[in-house]
């Protein structure tokens, strides 16, 4: 009776011990599959789909889903698989632990940050909420791992099995290492978008800055700490007449002129002594032909201690600063001996200023009249008629009296009165009062009305010109004048059509018909002058009573400079400051002219060590030799494309890609692109070839005999694809740089493609080798069941080529075999992989592959079936004799290879025909004894 219970516990104890390596095994091939899932991933939700359809491949894990933990402590799910996978459909989870959702084991997970797992969905009260769902799905246990970066939990991964007690605590270990990976390859994908970002970020950057150094309306000036122009805009060349060759090694002393000096030395000792930047307000330069103009300049110290200068060119404004004098001076004539009354008024018609002929209308002092207003010298019946005059300057921005009004004086008599006022632009008001006490019927208001109008036109800040219906000019005022540069006597007379640009004539033709449909036209127009030169103007024109037009223009041109010079100084700030991600280099025929701080960075010389040296200082003999022929080539075509290695200072090779372009004024500007990396990947690529190439010679040995070219084919389908892709990656990366001007961007993403395919063509023939490894046979007992396995997955690359379809069939409660394991699945590979080439040839379905393993008595039997075009005729035994083949390329050693390592190990192996098709192929292996030996 004792003997029975002991024999009982010692089975019991086996069954557990078996149940505890099933489930371990069930729990890493589930890891195995997520992880490989992982690597071929390209995407977070690809991630996460692929690992819940890895964790679900076979059986008893039916469903499994990644929840994402949001900033409400919600877990919602975004992936899942499985038969059971509905089971997600429903499901509301929480890590909050006042809530009942929270409550299970996913919500204790996220919670904690610990893997939590349950062994009977039907007995443990943490999952009683949800044990009807669990039920109807066939769950009975579940783990949920979370998976974290930088310590926060981001989510979970949960797996539920049709068993109970599926999970022990190291299936729990191994889903949490599956975690740790979807994390670990979440935080990559994250890092890549944020390079990707900081790229195009600094490519945009340098555009910016190139389109604006090229097209800044001021000129920009880089010198070195001594003062000498190291680089100067397109622009500034232009103010000076030089050419920028003239310019560069020129200093501010070179270009200042003699009146101006003193006031530049003295600015330039202070920003020495304090290297803030500073300005010079109309700092003289002269240009080539010795003419002196004004600018404005200002200097900044840049962190490399050059300076950057901004020179903008004040030539128009002051000519218009100068025409505004003029014109106030006109203006303040006019005010003061003015014989009508004109009052000054702000915005809300408070009075400013009156003339002396308004102060004796109203018998009032200058000082008396200021801070009135319309109601004060307007008699009281007058008042109500304010109102609309207002409303019509609010909406036409000036009024003219249609009538005469009643002014009050001092002693507050009345007197008759016209008046008009017109918006100034400043926003104030300008008043024209005229006195008609004496004027005698038509006769005194037609001449008080001539004055008024000769008054205006002739002492007026705006231009006024006046053209006839015919198309000839009848009169132009002074402020006219002035702004187009004319005498008037030349002027008036003229045809409009004989003095104007056509685009000019355009603008006065639109005008014309705008005026005679609509009775006025407001514009902006953009007038030439008569020395040449253009200016802005704002434009009111009005059909006059006698069929003539009449124009007011107002000079804009200084208000458009100082919007236009705002805008490109808040543009200038903000691009001026960033740098170039590759190294620029200035030459003319052998020398260097310049070199930005991405090429001292890239050749280690100093920019003022660099400037002036000849091209030896970083070429090798033998390239200088190729340099007349390159410089021909650039003169002839305008761009030149060479790989060189140049010399850096500390005598190091580095290779560069140099792409080079003949700017107008003769020199050549060159880009430098180091290919360091370029290099390091194709090394990397030589590296991975020479590993597929030891690892074929390993196999080639392994067999001993040419049927381990079979086994080659597996190895060599495994890499094609990484290989194949950093082949025209690498090729793509040639082309790319091969362009004018090369394609950096996407020359860095096929490089860094390159760099990912030479990491998996590495893993793969890692996990390869692990297999096919050769070592001295050596005879241990092992699990054939996952011998057979482990073979079948490393022929699975074959099988989706050839359209194979593969069963496994495996024994179960399988005691070991003794034998070479690696020994026994190159069998298995061979019959497997034979079996394969057969039924691709066939060339029509089904194409099924089985492989089964079973207990024979005191042997383990595995078959190799196939539903392929079947066994030759004849004697179906001398296929496992040496050179006997029916395949075209065959070496007729595989089977006999088959059949010795066979024997070998004391089992028989032996050939038949399949039903309703094929062929099957059956090797016999011994069982291992308890002792070690073979049974």
């Amino acid at each position: 009776m004792a003997d029975t219970s002991a024999s009982t516990a010692v089975r019991t104890s086996e069954s557990t011990e078996i149940e505890d390596l099933r489930r371990r095994s069930w729990a890493l091939s589930a890891y195995a599959e997520g992880t490989s899932a992982l690597i071929h991933a390209r995407a977070p939700s690809e991630f996460y789909s692929s690992v819940c359809e890895a964790v679900v491949t076979r059986e008893p894990f039916i469903a499994a889903g990644v929840m994402l933990l949001d900033a409400d402590l919600r877990l919602s799910v975004v992936a899942k698989a499985g038969p059971a996978a509905a089971y997600f459909d429903d499901l509301r989870l929480s890590a909050r632990a006042d809530h009942p959702s929270g409550m299970g084991p996913g919500g204790h997970a996220a919670r904690s940050g610990e893997p939590t797992y349950m062994r009977d969905s039907l007995t443990d009260p943490r999952f009683a909420d949800w044990r009807g769902s669990a039920a109807r799905f066939g769950i009975r246990s579940t783990v949920s791992v979370p998976f974290s970066r930088d310590g926060k939990v981001l989510g979970l991964l949960s797996v539920y099995a049709n068993l109970p007690d599926a999970f022990g605590p190291e299936e729990v270990g191994i889903f949490s290492k599956l975690g740790d990976e979807v994390a670990f390859a979440l935080g990559l994908e994250e890092d890549r978008r944020r390079l990707e970002a900081e790229r195009e970020a600094r490519q945009s950057s340098e555009r910016r800055y190139r389109l604006l150094f090229d097209h800044f309306a001021s000129g920009i000036i880089f010198t070195d700490p001594e003062g000498v122009f190291i680089d100067v805009s397109p622009t500034f060349c232009r103010m000076l007449g030089r050419s920028a060759e003239d310019l560069l090694g020129l200093t501010a002393d070179d270009i200042l002129a003699e009146e101006g000096r003193a006031a530049f030395d003295q600015a330039r000792e202070a920003f020495r002594a304090s290297g803030e930047p500073s300005s010079l307000r109309r700092c003289l330069l002269t240009r080539a032909d010795g003419t002196v103009f004004p600018v404005d300049l200002s200097v900044t110290m840049l962190p490399d201690k050059t300076r950057l200068s901004i020179v903008t060119d004040l030539s128009q404004v002051i000519e218009a600063e100068a025409a505004r004098e003029a014109v106030e001076t006109r203006y303040q004539s006019l005010f003061q001996h003015a014989s009508e009354g004109l009052v000054v008024g702000d915005a809300d018609g408070v009075y400013l200023d009156a003339n002396p002929a308004f102060c004796a209308m109203v018998q009032m002092t200058r000082e008396e009249v200021i801070g009135k207003s319309a109601v004060d010298i307007l008699a009281p019946e007058e008042w109500p008629l304010l109102a609309g005059t207002r409303e019509t300057f609010k909406t036409t921005g000036s009024y003219t009296t249609p009538r005469r009004w009643t002014f009050r004086r001092k002693d507050g008599t009345t007197f008759p009165a016209e008046f008009s006022v017109s918006r100034l632009p400043d926003g104030a008001r300008l008043s024209v009062v005229r006195d008609v006490s004496e004027v005698v019927a038509a006769e005194t208001a037609l001449a008080a009305s001539e004055a008024r109008y000769r008054g205006l036109f002739d002492q007026g800040p705006a231009a006024v010109v006046v053209v006839s219906a015919e198309g000839f000019y009848v009169d132009i005022n002074p402020a006219g004048c002035a702004m187009l540069g004319v005498d008037r006597d030349a002027f008036v007379g003229q045809a409009v059509d004989a003095i104007l640009d056509p685009d000019e004539q355009l603008m006065v033709s639109q005008a014309a018909e705008r005026i005679r449909t609509e009775g006025v036209f407001r514009g902006h127009w953009r007038l030439r002058r008569f020395d040449g030169g253009y200016v802005s103007t704002e434009v009111v024109s009005t059909l006059l009573p006698d069929g003539n037009f009449v124009s007011v223009m107002i000079d804009i041109t200084a208000r458009e400079a100082a919007q236009a010079a705002q805008l490109n100084s808040e543009a200038r700030y903000a691009s001026l400051f960033d740098f170039a991600p590759v190294g620029i280099v200035l030459f003319r025929d052998d020398l260097f002219l310049d070199i930005n701080p991405a090429g001292v960075a890239l050749l280690g010389y100093p920019r003022e060590a660099f400037i002036g040296q000849r091209l030896s200082l970083v070429l090798s003999e033998e390239d200088l030799k190729n340099v007349p022929r390159d410089l021909e080539d650039l003169y002839r075509t305008g761009s030149a494309h060479r790989v060189l290695r140049l010399r850096r200072a500390d005598g190091r090779q580095v290779p560069v890609d140099i792409v080079s372009t003949l700017l107008p004024d003769g020199a050549g500007v060159s880009l430098l692109t180091d290919l360091t990396d370029r290099e390091r990947a194709e090394a990397a690529e030589r590296a991975a070839e020479e590993t597929v190439r030891e690892a074929r010679a390993h196999l080639e040995r392994l067999g001993r005999t040419a049927a381990l070219g079979e086994v080659m084919t597996v190895l060599a389908h495994e890499v094609n694809q990484p290989l194949a892709a950093i082949s025209a990656n690498g090729e793509a990366a040639r082309r790319w740089l091969a362009r004018d001007p090369p394609n950096l961007s996407e020359a860095g993403e096929a490089l860094g493609a390159i760099r990912r395919d030479v990491a998996r063509a590495g893993e793969v023939i890692r996990r390869t080798r692990a297999v096919l490894q050769g070592r001295p046979s050596e005879r241990v007992a092992f699990d054939l069941n996952a011998a057979v396995s482990e073979a079948a997955r490393l022929m699975r690359t074959e099988q989706r080529r050839a359209g194979v379809a593969t069963i496994l069939d495996l024994a179960e409660d399988l005691p070991p075999v003794r034998g070479d394991r690696i020994q026994v699945q190159q069998v298995v590979v061979n019959l497997a992989l034979n079996a394969i080439q057969a039924m691709a040839e066939l060339g029509e379905p089904p194409r099924l592959l089985t492989l089964s393993v079973a207990r024979r008595g005191e042997v383990a039997e595995v078959c190799v079936t196939d539903t392929g075009p079947g066994l030759p005729p004849g004697d179906v035994d001398q296929i496992f004799d040496q050179f006997f083949t029916t395949k075209a390329e065959g070496t007729g050693v595989g089977l006999a290879i088959a059949r010795t390592i066979v024997t070998a190990h004391g089992g028989e192996i032996r050939a038949e025909p399949a039903t309703p098709r094929g062929a099957r192929f059956i090797f016999t292996l011994p069982l291992a004894t308890s002792d070690g030996d073979a049974a």
